[in-house]
């Protein structure tokens, strides 16, 4: 990861975080927090319904970063 950036990769129901982050959350279309990230590159989200999610992720400066994910 070049310049600080940082980005989401969904793929066969694995969250991926490229790039460095204190923590995160994981909302539904509803708003609904579903889940809480700590660092880690990698989530499983296999127990998630298929749908549209929110990931907003800490980072380590205080900043947040919103993506959307489709799973």
């Amino acid at each position: 990861v070049e310049n600080g950036s940082i980005f989401a990769l969904v793929h066969q129901d694995v969250l991926e975080i490229v790039g460095e982050y204190e923590s995160g959350i994981i909302y539904n279309i509803n708003g609904q927090a579903v889940a809480t990230l700590r660092g880690s590159p990698t989530t499983s989200i296999a127990n998630m319904p298929n749908g549209v999610y929110v990931v907003s992720l800490t980072l380590a400066d205080g900043s947040i970063y919103n993506t959307k994910i489709v799973k």
